[in-house]
């Protein structure tokens, strides 16, 4: 009765090995479910957090609080350090953990050029103009590499 490897889930017992109407249970076989269900228990919810994630987590529109600051390419960032960056002037440009998620209002300064609407960045646009490039309407953001860990990338504040 241990979790099936492929799907992740985890069968029950048939009723015949727990209990049967009119006859006793036998500690054995009980212990031997229960015992099984610890195991389960303890190798799904590993203290140390040693264990990755097989699957999504739906929070349910639920917080994750109490979150510490995150510092490498695949931790997550808290409101608290997001907050930090309200104070950046638009131009600013500072290192990012992350290429796949980013504060709103910042955008990745990648290689090659990305290219950005004038019209939707306009006061970025009015500082860097179209020194890195221009097309339809769109103006180049820098090219920035960092001589951080991998993963760790440049943003630029653009409103």
């Amino acid at each position: 009765m241990p979790r099936d490897p492929d799907t992740g889930m985890y069968s029950l017992p048939s009723p015949s090995d727990l209990a049967v109407p009119g006859t006793k249970i036998s500690s054995d076989n009980w212990n031997a479910v229960v015992n099984d269900w610890a195991t389960e228990i303890t190798n799904t919810l590993d203290p140390r957090g040693e264990t990755p994630m097989a699957a999504s987590l739906d929070m349910g529109g639920q917080n994750i609080t109490n979150v510490a600051n995150g510092s490498a390419g695949t931790d997550l960032v808290n409101v608290g350090q997001l907050a930090g960056l309200a104070g950046y002037p638009v131009g600013a440009m500072i290192p990012w953990p992350s290429k796949a998620t980013r504060p709103s209002n910042w955008l990745l300064c990648t290689n090659p050029t990305a290219y950005v609407s004038r019209r939707t960045y306009a006061t970025l646009f009015s500082l860097l103009g179209t020194s890195y490039g221009s097309k339809s309407g769109q103006f180049g953001l820098p090219q920035a590499t960092t001589n951080e860990p991998s993963g760790v990338c440049v943003i630029i504040k653009a409103a």
